[in-house]
């Protein structure tokens, strides 16, 4: 059996995070993309300070070889 809460209760607010470094409240962070080759970065920053909140690696998905010939480590003239 659960007992109702009291009537007088409040839910409170949410609060956005604050950052680390400057400590203001971020109610919106910036996320940047960034691309080195095929690999992707994309990062969470503080809008204010810019500092590197967090950051990710995405590896390119490896497509499957088409069933054939085996191919050479070697190099060879066509």
């Amino acid at each position: 059996m659960s007992t109702p809460p009291p009537a007088e209760s409040k839910v409170s607010e949410l609060r956005p995070p604050s950052c680390p470094k400057c400590g203001k409240q971020m109610p919106i962070i910036a996320l940047y993309p960034y691309q080195i080759g095929s690999l992707i970065l994309p990062s969470v920053q503080c809008p204010f300070c810019g500092v590197l909140l967090q950051m990710f690696i995405i590896l390119p998905q490896q497509v499957p070889a088409e069933p054939g010939e085996p191919k050479s480590p070697l190099w060879k003239p066509s």
